[in-house]
């Protein structure tokens, strides 16, 4: 990030500006953060990018006909999520005529995630017990869509995503769900929002160029795979500010490599490794809480806090919950001079998005001031 400093995402979410040098980070504790990294994907991190590039860079017109197959991977991945939610819960489809296109879907096997490699987008082979190249990933799709079509509007399959019983499904889903015909059309373009409830996972390193306000932004978005850290170790260095984005609607939800431990327990112990770093003790922080839209569904459903978090004791009221989510991740920090601001986030929210940039903008040139100081 060129001078003045301004902060940039790295995976859940670590912000640097452009160092004058890189040293590198004891590997013990680069590892040990990698390994919570790892842990503490689907946070909004990479939306949050997104919605920069839309507000302050070149949108995303050279990438959308990318974005095809990646969006209908997610519809596809979500799909199976849901039939394999279906399995778990001994539920089955309510009209028999289904049955046929929840078979289908099972069979796909393994639709796997895109993934952002390097700053080139990669979509991962839909395959239907045997391979198939990427260039007919798109007809899979389209001979799958009515099945998807079908199970999604079957009642069973509905009342189950209506429970939240589908954990494991992103939460855009319904989204690409609810218009399968509009993606499966043969000259379907993604617009931005869909391009912004695309869920693409990051590996390896990426560099984004932004001019906030006549001030010029180099972003480091760092994937946290274990294979690559050796490659986002050396950005823990030289730190101006840090951007941490956490999904506070995860409360209800687990890690899928270790169903034992809570989505968010998890991002708190990260937050707190971060804080605490003995290379970040003067670094101040920028804390998103993020989804909060997800947040306020699940409550109006019903999903009680207090289930998952058995020290909370109060109403399951939002504006109760998300102050207790505050006081939760301020507590980790156990650095008095710290500075930690914080923003509660709906990251798809354009407009919403636009005003909070903006004002991250501020904060970080007043911590360039001071930090020179000129305050």
């Amino acid at each position: 990030m060129s001078s003045p400093s301004a902060p940039a995402t790295a995976k859940n979410a670590y912000s640097r500006a452009l160092p004058t040098h890189i040293s590198v980070v004891d590997e013990r504790e680069a590892k040990r953060i990698s390994n919570a990294i790892d842990r503490a994907g689907e946070s909004g991190k990479t939306t949050v990018l997104k919605q920069i590039k839309i507000i302050h860079g070149e949108g995303f017109n050279v990438e959308r006909e990318e974005y095809r197959k990646i969006i209908r991977l997610n519809a596809l991945t979500a799909i199976r999520e849901l039939c394999l939610c279906m399995l778990q819960h001994k539920a089955t489809v309510t009209f028999p005529i289904n049955q046929e296109h929840f078979d289908y879907l099972l069979s796909l096997e393994g639709p796997g995630e895109s993934t952002f490699m390097n700053g080139k987008k990669f979509s991962n082979l839909l395959r239907r017990r045997q391979s198939a190249d990427d260039a007919s990933a798109d007809a899979i799709f389209n001979h799958a869509a009515p099945s998807i079509k079908a199970v999604w509007g079957d009642p069973a399959a509905q009342e189950l995503f209506q429970r939240g019983l589908a954990k494991n499904m992103q939460d855009s889903a319904a989204s690409f769900l609810d218009e399968i015909d509009r993606l499966a059309a043969d000259k379907y373009t993604p617009t931005d929002v869909d391009i912004l409830r695309a869920r693409v996972r990051t590996f390896g390193v990426t560099e984004h160029q932004f001019k906030i306000e006549l001030v010029t932004y180099r972003i480091f978005d760092v994937g946290g795979q274990r294979s690559q850290r050796q490659g986002w170790a050396p950005y823990f260095d030289d730190c101006s500010a840090i951007i941490f984005v956490a999904a506070v609607s995860s409360f209800d939800q687990y890690l899928r490599e270790d169903p034992s431990v809570n989505r968010l327990y998890d991002a708190l112990q990260l937050f707190e490794s971060i804080c605490n770093h003995r290379l970040l003790r003067s670094t101040s922080i920028i804390l998103f809480l993020n989804k909060i839209d997800v947040l306020k569904r699940k409550l109006a459903n019903g999903t009680r806090l207090s289930s998952y978090f058995k020290d909370y004791t109060g109403p399951n009221d939002y504006q109760y919950v998300t102050s207790y989510f505050q006081h939760l991740f301020f507590s980790q920090n156990k650095v008095p001079q710290k500075e930690i601001y914080l923003h509660l986030t709906h990251a798809t929210d354009t407009r919403q998005m636009r005003v909070i940039v903006s004002a991250v903008n501020v904060i970080v040139q007043r911590m360039n001031l001071k930090n020179s100081g000129l305050m």
